[in-house]
């Protein structure tokens, strides 16, 4: 049995050998494990740098966002990954920043992303990787319905306080809220919302204690990215 070492650290081996990956291939006393040449040092003092935006499981639109996380002492820069899997194994893209901070631009809708960071120090020592964090990226507004129950004579004569029922459309996958406005007869406008659900549907009773006369409803709908639905015809009862 011979000692190898890797990086300043001594492992006890039966075997080694170099692979044309650039890759030691090492059998520990009968268990096997891969050591990569260029992996740096650990500098003991440097901490996993904290992920501040965007949080865990964020959805965010890919037409500009930038990933932040918080400086870490001791560092002169920072280590990005990005990974296609959740395991972290699939490596997509890598970079080091001097600022703690990642801007992009122009990415994909329905987009994957789960990143990671670690400090770099003036020796080339690295920290700990951060937590690996999820992201999705969503470019496309909820498409909206909106219907009142059926009148008790056209056109759209109520002799009570209608529904109203805003819907969003089902290929959604990132809803956030709904929002509506009522313009009731004397010009004065409520606005109810936002209301923030999973769910596609959203109904409420008309407040129609102004008395007789129209009330004009607009409704939108908001998803977790900020893409609001587009502009559709106010109903009015």
């Amino acid at each position: 049995m011979r000692t190898s070492l890797l990086r300043g650290r001594r492992y006890s081996t039966i075997s080694s050998t170099l692979l044309l990956s650039g890759v030691f291939f090492i059998s520990f006393f009968g268990a096997i494990g891969y050591f990569a040449l260029d992996e740096p040092a650990r500098a003991d003092s440097l901490v996993a740098p904290t992920i501040i935006a965007p949080q865990n499981n964020a959805v965010v639109n890919g037409s500009y966002f930038s990933q932040n996380w918080g400086s870490v002492e001791g560092a002169i820069k920072y280590e990005y990954q990005s990974f296609y899997d959740a395991l972290g194994t699939q490596l997509k893209y890598k970079e080091l920043f001097k600022a703690p901070t990642k801007p992009n631009a122009n990415a994909a809708d329905g987009t994957l992303i789960w990143w990671r960071v670690r400090a770099v120090d003036s020796a080339a020592a690295v920290g700990p990787w951060s937590a690996l964090t999820k992201l999705t990226i969503d470019n496309v507004a909820p498409t909206t319905t909106l219907t009142t129950s059926t009148p008790a004579a056209a056109p759209n004569l109520y002799k009570t306080s209608p529904t109203i029922t805003g819907t969003v459309g089902a290929a959604e996958k990132n809803l956030a809220s709904h929002t509506f406005t009522v313009t009731n007869p004397n010009g004065a406008i409520t606005t109810i919302g936002p209301i923030s659900t999973a769910s596609f549907t959203h109904s409420f009773t008309l407040d129609t204690s102004a008395g007789d006369g129209a009330y004009t409803i607009s409704y939108s709908a908001l998803d977790k990215a900020g893409n609001k639905s587009a502009a559709i015809a106010p109903r009015t009862v």
